[in-house]
């Protein structure tokens, strides 16, 4: 059985499509992957192409703004085969979520509260205060 093949046709200004490639490349000597964004245009199929050191949601959004500012716009829609950064949790979220989880062990944990510098008890205890109190003013910082 012969395979058919129908071409995609779609009016101008109708579809982008955007995909990645993973090429294998010699920079300064070293062998390293990339990852290569590549956006075409429906109807002209006018192509951007852009290699990132890896697939990241940031990097889907700096590659689209690129192309579209390269193109002079975008299309009605964008045709995505399967992208797992397109639908992942950026790194923003990610974080969010992170610090969410370690307070709530925290309060699990039941660890004593943190206390003010004036609420600390130094008499009877090897603590140098004066240090703690210079310390706790952060000027060593700005040094």
């Amino acid at each position: 059985m012969a395979e058919t093949y129908v071409p995609l046709f779609f009016p101008p200004g109708e579809a982008y499509q955007f995909d990645w490639s993973h090429e294998i490349v010699l920079i300064n000597g070293m062998t390293v992957t990339v990852k290569v964004a590549h956006v075409r245009l429906g109807h002209s199929r006018m192509m951007f192409v852009r290699a990132y050191p890896r697939e990241t949601q940031e990097i889907v959004f700096d590659a689209h703004d690129r192309a579209f500012a390269l193109f002079g716009g975008a299309g009605t829609r964008g045709i995505y085969d399967n992208m797992k950064t397109t639908v992942e949790t950026s790194s923003a979220e990610i974080t969010e979520k992170q610090a969410r989880s370690i307070q709530y062990q925290l309060t699990v944990a039941k660890l004593p509260l943190a206390k003010d510098i004036d609420d600390f008890a130094f008499t009877n205890t090897p603590v140098n205060e004066a240090l703690v109190r210079d310390l706790a003013t952060g000027a060593f910082v700005a040094d």
